[in-house]
């Protein structure tokens, strides 16, 4: 009889037990998913904070007052989370007026798309990549953001740097961006790029997407802002709301998207203003450091000299076999293209400021280019 009842309240108790037994599994589960997303707030959290630093301007170009001070290291409260998304928004917003949608007129075979750009004057000077604005003279529609459209004309364009000029030729006063001066970039530091991927979108308006500055060179900036067809010429800022650059070259890989830099407009400002359609070649046409052979190393670490002739100006400078040219005039050089616009865009006589490493020693010294010789006449 004793048993009889033991085994009824076993019965009874293993419901119980059941329903325990799955309470503290469900417990279990919840316990790590909810850490899991604590862990997963905090790191974006800190992804958030960095893009604190953001300087306001009106639409008409002028800097404003500081929207918010830099934060600490981290947030530390909801306020400071809050402050970085309204800092975010309004850097936004305060961009997106001057970026507009680049169309070719009687591009049939494009359908007239061609890209983005970004107004960069009152009266109305537009900065694209040279492959938007292609050639000279080409009618084109500029729509802003409001649906709005106007009329222009392209000016110059360099294939080198890719970079292009378009001019508005409806009168007018026009919403514009302030430029980052020359070399003012670092590397790991925030950045917006905008554009109109696929094409204009009115109730879209210009897509914004954030990301990081991964490297720069004298002809190139290097982010992980995702582009995507219809984002070329589009503009990249950094979050004091300056323009940094163009977008370029859109990669399949995140973090290979290329923009040309605001350095390659401040060194070709009156040629794109003056219609000069410049080739690769053209920008060659400058300075001589020598019959140089030199190769590219892996991990942009420079130029390999692999050949010098005795009497060139870098042989001169103190330049042997087997030196490492890294920078010339404070620029990144990573591949021949970089040397090229480097030494090419600076005329015979010039000075120029030239690192380089030979073996674990980083040397540095100043040589004066000659003048390139006469090509031999084809027999």
């Amino acid at each position: 009889m004793d048993h009889v009842k033991s085994q009824g309240a076993l019965d009874r108790a293993s419901p119980r037990r059941v329903a325990l037994l799955v309470v503290a599994i469900l417990s279990f589960f919840a316990i790590g998913y909810f850490s899991a997303l604590i862990v997963h707030w905090h790191g974006e959290t800190l992804r958030i904070r960095d893009r604190a630093a953001i300087v306001a301007y009106s639409p008409g170009g002028h800097q404003s007052a500081r929207v918010g001070e830099p934060l600490a290291s981290s947030p530390r409260t909801v306020d400071d989370l809050i402050e970085i998304q309204r800092q975010v928004v309004q850097c936004i917003e305060q961009c997106s007026p001057a970026t507009v949608a680049i169309a070719i007129v009687g591009d049939h075979f494009h359908g007239g798309l061609a890209g983005s750009g970004v107004v960069v004057t009152e009266d109305g000077f537009i900065l694209t990549a040279g492959h938007v604005s292609a050639e000279s003279d080409r009618q084109v529609t500029v729509t802003f953001p409001d649906g709005t459209s106007v009329n222009g004309e392209t000016l110059g364009m360099s294939m080198a740097s890719d970079t292009g000029m378009i001019k508005i030729t409806d009168e007018g006063k026009y919403p514009f961006v302030p430029l980052a001066e020359s070399g003012d970039i670092e590397i790991g530091e925030w950045c917006l790029a905008l554009g109109y991927p696929g094409g204009f979108d009115r109730e879209r308006g210009a897509v914004a997407r954030i990301g990081r500055l991964i490297g720069t060179s004298l002809s190139t900036i290097r982010t992980d802002c995702k582009l995507l067809g219809g984002d070329s010429g589009g503009p990249l800022f950094n979050l004091a709301g300056q323009l940094i650059g163009i977008h370029s070259r859109i990669s399949d890989s995140p973090d290979e998207n290329y923009h040309a830099p605001i350095s390659a407009f401040h060194r070709g400002w009156q040629d794109l203003q003056e219609k000069e359609m410049i080739q690769y070649w053209d920008e060659r046409r400058g300075g001589f450091l020598g019959d140089l052979d030199c190769a590219p190393l892996e991990d942009d670490a420079g130029l390999l000299i692999r050949k010098l002739s005795g009497e060139s100006p870098a042989a001169l400078a103190g330049l042997r076999l087997g030196d490492i040219i890294t920078h010339i005039d404070g620029n990144k050089i990573i591949d021949t293209l970089e040397y090229d616009t480097a030494i090419g865009g600076q005329l015979p006589g010039a000075r120029i400021s030239l690192r380089y490493r030979r073996g674990t020693q980083s040397l540095a010294v100043d040589v004066i280019l000659g003048e390139k010789p006469e090509p031999e006449p084809v027999r």
